[in-house]
């Protein structure tokens, strides 16, 4: 029977990260997120919503940070509620609207958007619609959003409409009609898509007591767009980087290897980047040579079985490959194939190249039947 992973002393098959659940792995001594996650609580203690953007090489560690961060400030403020949003591929006819309903919608969801709205209207003291109507205006910022959620809490109104509407989708004629609505928002100004995503932090916070975070991520993807488009997106972000913008916290990611590569949004002198200040970027840089050893630990360490006999593992595979060196912090790894790895990923010290290349050295070592991982399992 063929080498396993159980049988390597490994509780998985590889040694890829995923962010969203390998958070509590961060093997960067170079990147502290407890840092950056305290400077962001230090802007939510003052009532300054934070905005921040990473920026870094392809596979820098980006994702895993933004997740790192919101994880340890979820720890310390129960009141976080944060939304990861990849942002999707774009053609050159794509606008912001694209982002907004494919991309910022759907990551919150409809069971959380609807919910959350018909939750806030409940909470409304009763009154004729001709003072509810401004006192929800005043809180949303938007008479048109206004009247929607009032529909939606006066039953009169499908759940699924009002999200068809909000979320951006082509809207039926009699369905405007019973939203009260003269057009859906497939055309909708820019900052009035922004507007709606800023009063569901606001209503968030109002009807909840939590406060959204959106870390909107690969967005290098926009790059392509039209000038058209990019001016759509240049309206929507700039009013949710702005300072006085205090719905919702944005953190950004992009994956370029200098600002001079970044997209239009975050050029040096683009509308968004002003807003954001200096202050607010954060460069994930690849790893220098000094922190690669212990970053390979402790990610090997982090998928071993705790219940492996290591000891045993090790004999064993010290007697079937006497030219290779083993030891317990880097089984199943010889020293030999840890030295290729470098050698192989020095270029380029990024956490994925470095999982990529360990995760193929694993599986030609289980496909061959090997009990460890040696050498020959990293040169092609």
């Amino acid at each position: 029977m063929k080498t396993t992973h159980v049988s390597l002393g490994l509780k998985a098959p590889n040694y890829e990260l995923e962010p969203s659940q390998d958070y509590k792995l961060f093997a960067r001594p170079d990147v502290k997120p407890a840092a950056l996650a305290q400077s962001i609580k230090i802007d939510i203690s003052t009532e300054i919503a934070p905005k921040r953007y990473l920026y870094g090489p392809w596979g820098s560690g980006k994702t895993h940070t933004l997740y790192s961060i919101v994880h340890i400030l979820a720890s310390e403020l129960p009141s976080i509620h944060f939304v990861h949003v990849e942002c999707p591929t774009f053609g050159r006819s794509s606008t912001v609207q694209d982002f907004y309903r494919d991309g910022i919608m759907r990551s919150l969801g409809q069971s959380f958007v609807c919910g959350l709205f018909a939750e806030y209207a409940k909470k409304q003291p009763p009154r004729p619609l001709h003072e509810m109507l401004p006192a929800m205006t005043a809180d949303l910022g938007d008479e048109a959003l206004a009247l929607a959620v009032i529909k939606l809490y006066s039953q009169s109104l499908s759940p699924l409409t009002f999200w068809s509407w909000i979320a951006g989708y082509p809207v039926r004629g009699a369905d405007l009609k019973s939203l009260e609505q003269p057009n859906d928002l497939t055309a909708a100004d820019p900052s009035v898509l922004a507007g709606i995503i800023i009063a569901i932090g606001t209503v968030l916070q109002k009807t909840r007591e939590q406060y959204l975070i959106l870390m909107l991520d690969e967005l290098e993807r926009i790059t392509h767009t039209s000038p058209d488009g990019q001016q759509t997106f240049n309206v929507a972000f700039t009013r949710l980087a702005d300072r006085h913008q205090k719905g919702l916290s944005v953190l950004f990611g992009i994956s370029v290897k200098n600002m001079k590569d970044a997209p239009f949004l975050f050029s040096e002198y683009s509308p968004v980047t002003s807003r954001l200040g200096r202050e607010s970027e954060i460069n994930i840089l690849p790893m220098p040579n000094e922190f690669v050893d212990g970053f390979i630990e402790q990610v090997i360490a982090y998928r071993r079985d705790p219940n492996a006999n290591l000891k045993a593992l090790i004999a064993s595979a010290q007697a079937a490959h006497p030219d290779q060196t083993f030891n317990e912090n880097l089984f199943p790894f010889s020293e030999e194939a840890i030295n290729q790895i470098k050698l192989r990923t020095s270029e380029h010290n990024t956490p994925r190249e470095i999982t990529y290349e360990m995760t193929r050295a694993l599986g030609r070592a289980m496909v061959t039947d090997r009990c460890a991982v040696v050498e020959m399992d990293v040169a092609e």
